[in-house]
């Protein structure tokens, strides 16, 4: 596939400057439960390090065909390589790799990108580390506060006389349901681009299963339920700030 013979390969030291910077970059995402995305400027390289329900997904983009932003990077598909692996099996591995883009890539940039993917494939997560018992959830941005407690007292005060009230903040990807009926407030939490909205207001369509649902009433008091599947994801610290919210505020309602 690849003319070894003249290709040049990496040094102990880059390989072990490669090894640390991939171990920090699963350390991070599963400290956090969120993607992370790091600029390799030496190679030319962009890596990216997600979640996959219980699988994790590491994927590689050439630099020159993404776009920084003072906030962020897009990453332009094809990835040069993407692979996906459940976090305690190895063997468990299935991935793709564009061997024309890589075969166009200079020698030490190839290098870099196959030992990165096999180092995706076979970097090794104990019972402990998957379970994310070291797990600290990110702090609330101020704003993020404000957006959250505005949005859930528009919503608690138009129920009360539409009986149904919706709002979103598409900054948090979140989109608020509040219901009241025979004295009782339900609120619920979706992910708003999981949701179909009528003119990009009206939900028409939405999940299932919310993210967190809460239900406030008169005689049985409080209780709010989060949705498993969104622990450890940014979601988590919104839906706790939220339930923080109401349930110290209940005797209010």
């Amino acid at each position: 596939m690849f003319n070894s013979n003249k290709a040049r390969s990496l040094t102990d030291y880059e390989m072990s400057e490669i090894m640390d910077l991939v171990s920090k970059m699963f350390d991070q995402m599963l400290l956090t439960g969120e993607q992370v995305i790091k600029v390799v400027d030496k190679y030319g390289l962009v890596v990216s390090i997600n979640y996959q329900g219980e699988n994790y997904q590491g994927s590689i983009f050439e630099l020159r065909r993404c776009e920084i932003y003072n906030e962020g990077i897009e990453l332009h598909n094809p990835p040069l390589f993407v692979g996906q692996r459940h976090m305690l099996n190895m063997e468990d591995f299935q991935n793709y790799i564009d061997e024309k883009a890589l075969e166009e890539l200079i020698d030490t940039h190839r290098q870099a990108t196959l030992y990165i993917a096999g180092l995706i494939k076979s970097i090794k997560i104990n019972h402990h580390q998957s379970q994310q018992k070291e797990y600290q959830m990110p702090s609330l941005h101020e704003h993020e506060e404000r957006q959250l407690v505005d949005t859930m007292k528009q919503c608690l005060r138009e129920v009360m006389n539409e009986g149904q009230s919706f709002g979103k903040i598409e900054e948090l990807d979140l989109l608020f349901m509040v219901t009241y009926e025979n004295n009782t407030t339900s609120l619920a939490l979706f992910k708003l681009s999981d949701c179909f909205l009528l003119g990009g207001e009206i939900p028409v369509e939405l999940p299932s299963i919310p993210i967190y649902l809460a239900t406030l009433d008169q005689h049985k008091g409080f209780n709010g339920t989060a949705n498993n599947e969104f622990k450890h994801s940014k979601f988590e610290k919104y839906y706790q700030y939220v339930n923080a919210c109401l349930s110290s505020s209940v005797r209010t309602y």
